[in-house]
């Protein structure tokens, strides 16, 4: 009896009209006009509409869809198409078309749909606990059945919070979860869709030690440490959908997160289609009723500005690979700068170029400065391009049209930076031009990105630069200038150069023994007063090759060392080895920027005194010996070239000639060395002469 009746409402499925497809069945059914609508939303109307396949629709009515809020959030807003469209596949079923009778056959359990299993319920006549009202609308390719409710997939019955329900998520993050009791986040619906980043449960184990990264987790499973967490979860929140088969290789998008605590990067790589955020690789994606959840292979912090340089450069097409090298380099916290510089109370902004805005900032420079030992040069380079406190383009803007168009800005390095507008309105540092994408954001700042990189004086200028545009060393560069040394000082890096002051050139000193004087003040390597505190009783050889004492005593009224503020203040004396006992007793003169003046070729130091090994002639304070002369150009103009500072003004009394020194008891030794070259070179060019006149 039973297979008669299926016979008959087979034959009955076969004798109907065959110019109407399932889906103009459902169209023309007044009953089902919003299940059009999600039809074509969701793009399956094409699938229902193939002459070529058969179909089973379970369509809920109107008034079904009316009553799910979900499913009506699905069809009116944007962003979740997807999730439209699955719950839409779980009511086909395909190749058959199947009757009311041939369902409930008292035998049937499942049925397979084109995303899923649908439930049949035998006594009570349900499908995925939903009642059909009106069976049996046929179609030239399959029958609708229409329905009082929404079949659901499983997933409908989830939030993002029900992580228990993922196998890769259940061991690693649903402890965190629950210890934190972080669940309202992820239970909320928001219109616009969730994204929400999660680590498998790898991530949070043995991947986490194989790669480097379990500090990270450490500090995510930390009891002590429940606001970390509650910021990097919130950090992991992404206000819309993101499905994956929808992105195209090449993708690459900037986002704001839940909590605004700092930018995420979302790319998809040209060569294998992987999808990243930040770092993180995806795995799989596992949809809820209120979102997606990204299941990534390790977990996901706000990062901090460095880190944010990194996944450009690695990712993107914003090409930051430099930037990021230095930072690392520097040893500095990179997850948070504010924990190695600054004033450690509020965050940066980082004037980061890109890799083609370096200018005179050449490769050699940049490999100088990234090994240790001038790793302090580096650090002086990055603080050039932070500024403290943090400010969007558009506080800056403001900034600067408060300022009337132009203003001046000091760097963590101490010096300053130029912000103006350029002439077509453009906002320029150092005249280059900020670009977009404006404020990149992290936990410790902004990354404005610039044409140019702002260079210090430590990378524009060599020792010789920053020696002739210092008002108290006039005398020192014009030495310099009569013996032809600054190739000399510049050429041999790293050098570290003890510059007295033009008030300790009291002495007259033979022109002769003029080079050798600069060279007891030139040194090979960076010594830096926190290094020479080191070497208390030890004796340092300058580039002439005399030995030089170091003493160091306790200062209690002194200031701290710039690269040792927390040792007790010192005072550092150099005094000479040999000769005449207290001939030299030099110390560095105080006040701020008189030490460790860092140069591109080295460190600078301004001493009181001059590193002498004769006694040389003591001349009239009213009539010095090298009075300080006129410089061509003003200091912010930048070095001249060598020998340019030429131009002195008229003294009453002028400085002495070398040549009519007189001989002393004190001076006779030095006096004696340089009649000594002289010999030496009038005999040489004799030999040549005879060996000239012989041929």
């Amino acid at each position: 009896m039973l297979g008669l009746r299926l016979l008959l409402s087979s034959a009955l499925l076969l004798c109907v009209s065959r110019a109407s497809t399932v889906l103009e069945v459902i169209k023309s059914n007044p009953e089902l006009s919003q299940f059009a609508i999600a039809l074509e939303l969701s793009g399956l109307d094409l699938e229902l509409n193939n002459n070529k396949k058969q179909y089973t629709v379970f369509a809920p009515s109107n008034e079904a869809i009316a009553k799910d809020e979900v499913f009506t959030t699905y069809m009116s807003r944007d962003g979740w198409v997807h999730h439209l469209k699955t719950n839409i596949q779980l009511m086909i079923v395909p190749s058959q078309a199947l009757s009311d009778q041939m369902i409930f056959d008292k035998f049937t359990t499942e049925l397979v749909t084109l995303n899923g299993t649908l439930q049949i319920s035998q006594p009570y006549a349900l499908v995925n606990l939903v009642e059909v009202t009106n069976p049996n609308q046929a179609g030239s390719n399959g029958v609708v059945h229409t329905m009082n409710g929404v079949v659901k997939p499983y997933w409908r019955g989830y939030t993002l919070r029900e992580v228990e329900k993922h196998d890769e998520l259940v061991e690693g993050l649903s402890p965190q979860l629950k210890r934190i009791k972080f669940d309202k986040p992820l239970e909320e619906f928001v219109p616009s869709g969730v994204s929400w980043v999660a680590s498998r449960n790898r991530g949070y184990g043995n991947d986490s030690i194989a790669q480097g990264f379990f500090p990270i987790v450490q500090e995510l499973k930390d009891p002590n440490n429940t606001e970390f967490q509650n910021l990097t979860y919130m950090y992991n929140l992404i206000d819309f959908n993101l499905y994956e088969q929808d992105i195209e290789r090449g993708f690459q998008l900037m986002v704001m997160p839940r909590g605004d605590i700092a930018h995420m990067w979302i790319t998809k790589d040209q060569r294998k289609g992987l999808l990243r955020f930040n770092d993180a690789i995806l795995d799989r994606q596992a949809f809820a009723n209120n979102g997606i959840t990204q299941i990534v292979t390790k977990p996901l912090v706000p990062p901090g500005l460095a880190m944010i340089m990194n996944f450009c450069a690695e990712y993107t097409t914003i090409n930051l690979k430099d930037m990021y090298q230095y930072y690392r380099s520097s040893e500095w916290n990179l997850r948070n700068l504010t924990r190695s510089i600054g004033t450690q109370q509020g965050s940066f902004n980082v004037f980061a170029p890109l890799q083609s805005g370096y200018g005179e900032f050449n490769i050699e420079v940049g490999v100088r400065i990234s090994t240790l030992e001038w790793k302090r040069h580096l650090w002086d380079f990055l603080l050039h391009m932070t500024v403290e406190p943090a400010y969007t383009t558009d506080e800056l803007y403001k900034l600067v049209e408060a300022a009337g168009g132009y203003m001046q800005m000091k760097m963590l390095s101490g010096f300053n930076t130029t912000l103006e507008f350029d002439e077509d309105g453009e906002l320029t540092i150092d005249g280059a031009r900020l670009l977009k994408p404006y404020d990149m954001k992290g936990v410790d700042g902004y990354i404005h990105l610039v044409e140019r990189v702002p260079l210090p004086p430590s990378v524009l200028y060599t020792i010789y630069d920053q020696t002739q545009m210092h008002p108290e060393m006039t005398t020192v560069t014009r030495l310099i200038d009569t013996v032809q040394m600054g190739p000399f000082i510049d050429n041999l890096l790293p050098v570290t150069f003890f510059s007295a002051v033009n008030s300790a050139w009291d002495v007259i000193i033979p022109q002769l023994q003029i080079e050798d004087v600069i060279k007891s003040m030139t040194f090979e390597l960076l010594w830096f007063d926190d290094y020479l505190a080191e070497k208390d009783g030890e004796q340092l050889t300058s580039t002439n090759g005399k030995k030089w004492n170091i003493q160091v005593f306790p200062d209690p009224d002194g200031d701290p060392l710039l690269y040792a503020p927390e040792e007790p203040p010192v005072k550092i004396y150099i005094s000479n080895a040999d000769g005449p006992e207290g001939l030299t007793n030099c110390t560095f003169v105080p006040g701020a920027n008189r030490t460790n003046i860092l140069a591109r070729t080295g460190v600078i130091h301004h001493i009181d005194c001059l590193l002498l090994y004769f006694n040389y002639t003591k001349v009239d304070k009213n009539a010095p010996t090298f009075a300080p002369v006129t410089l061509t150009q003003p200091p912010e103009a930048g070095p001249a070239k060598y020998g340019v500072i030429t131009t002195a003004p008229v003294f009453p009394t002028p400085p002495p000639v070398f040549t009519t020194q007189p001989v002393t008891a004190d001076s006779a030794a030095g006096l004696s060395q340089g009649l000594g070259y002289l010999c030496y070179l009038v005999a040489g060019v004799s030999l040549l002469l005879s060996a000239t006149v012989s041929l």
